[in-house]
């Protein structure tokens, strides 16, 4: 009985407690989520009409007929958008300021998506990141009422509730999901899911007959081995069901994190592969900062040094060495980013941070080509990136003094002892 309970304890560890989250982590946490927001908001703006306003517009919609946020779209607009947008991230990514600087960035984020799901078609891989930087917003707002207001960088307690929070609305987005196919379904999904195939021949055609494209000539291969193994089409599909239904114990949770993080990327990269486009990077990118944790893996080798300032060097280093990698590349590299000389070296450099981030595009290609252009670039980044911090720790461990705890992750210890 009682192993049962401890199992069943562990089980469900995160809901009950929450993770120590260090402030490597955190850290580590907004710098990988900012680079991800980056990435969402790259391409231009272009829609200049609310033909069928969702969300906010259609609040704003009640007072007018506008439009309200076309003004996106004009390119020196969203340029400087952009800017600001950055500018604040790079504030975020510090830690200071957060009950100001998230919910305006919540705000930002929301306005261009809104427009977008305002022209007839949605996509929910952008409501799961907007979601995800909203509760972050409320997360920094709650605890400044109930705590204190501080611009400080955040405690290790108000790191745990963002890693969480956001955790919650990963999980629970692919969670309410399962209830969504059952109820449109009636009930009926994993008997009906081997079905997809037939959609899938459909498409195709569509595909063919619209543009007479010779790519899509012919049926899809997949398709015909769902059609030919219609069980193994359903175990699939309902592998996937029942994955998304038991997420929700990745909450707070290290290893179920990690374990079914990885599962639901498979899972994604699996679906993409089959049904050939169907892609969602979005989830895929967020299962890694948030589940995976990658900050966190990152963040048990930097704490395993033992003196605070190595730690903090090493992490300087790190996120220096990827600034430091531009003039590592190849002359001809720089020269395309500077423009030849059209544009000064900070520009280039901007330029050079920007295209590394959009990289993150070449987790959806199945191209070999198009990984080993990637592979070729991303490489100066990376190992410049360790070469410094490993350089950081180095340094940091002759001039650091201490055991490396901070003041604040010492009162915690004190307060979490008390509290047991």
């Amino acid at each position: 009985m009682s192993l049962s309970r401890s199992m069943w304890r562990k089980l469900f560890s995160g809901f009950h407690q929450l993770p120590k989250v260090s402030p490597v982590e955190g850290f580590l946490l907004r710098l990988l989520f900012a680079a991800f927001l980056i990435f969402t908001i790259r391409s231009q703006v272009t829609y200049t009409g609310e033909p069928h306003p969702k969300g906010l517009l259609t609040i704003l919609h009640w007072f007018g007929e506008g439009p309200y946020l076309t003004w996106l779209a004009n390119p020196e607009t969203w340029a400087l958008y952009k800017g600001i947008f950055i500018a604040l991230l790079a504030v975020y990514v510090s830690g200071y300021a957060l009950v100001v600087v998230t919910p305006v960035l919540a705000i930002m984020h929301l306005l261009p998506f809104t427009l977008y799901a305002s022209q007839g078609f949605n996509h929910h891989g952008n409501q799961i990141v907007t979601c995800t930087l909203i509760i972050q917003a409320f997360c920094v707002i709650w605890y400044s009422v109930r705590h204190k207001l501080a611009i400080t960088p955040p405690s290790e307690r108000l790191s745990a509730w963002m890693l969480v929070q956001s955790q919650v609305i990963l999980t629970g987005m692919y969670f309410i999901s399962v209830f969504t196919k059952l109820d449109k379904s009636n009930g009926m999904w994993l008997s009906n899911s081997k079905y997809v195939a037939m959609d899938m021949l459909k498409t195709q055609r569509q595909s063919y007959l619209n543009e007479l494209d010779p790519a899509f000539a012919g049926n899809p291969p997949e398709a015909i081995w769902m059609l030919d193994n219609p069980t193994l089409a359903t175990l699939f599909f309902g592998s996937g069901l029942f994955l998304e239904f038991f997420c929700i114990f990745a909450i707070g949770n290290r290893l179920l994190g990690f374990l079914i993080g990885v599962s639901l990327i498979v899972m994604h990269r699996s679906i993409d592969r089959l049904m050939g486009g169907v892609a969602f990077l979005n989830n895929e990118m967020l299962c890694f900062i948030f589940l995976v944790n990658i900050p966190f893996l990152i963040a048990c080798v930097v704490n395993w040094l033992p003196k605070l300032r190595a730690r903090h060097l090493a992490v300087a280093g790190g996120v220096a060495g990827i600034a430091l990698s531009f003039w590592v590349q190849p002359e001809s590299v720089r020269t395309d980013f500077t423009q030849g000389g059209a544009v000064n070296v900070f520009q280039g450099l901007g330029n050079y941070l920007l295209k590394l981030i959009n990289n993150m595009d070449t987790w959806n290609s199945f191209e070999a080509a198009q990984w080993q252009k990637t592979i070729a670039f991303v490489t100066p980044a990376i190992l410049t990136s360790l070469g410094c911090a490993v350089l950081g720790a180095v340094v940091g461990s002759f001039l650091g003094k201490g055991n490396g705890k901070t003041e604040g992750s010492k009162s915690e210890d004190t307060a979490a002892a008390h509290t047991a």
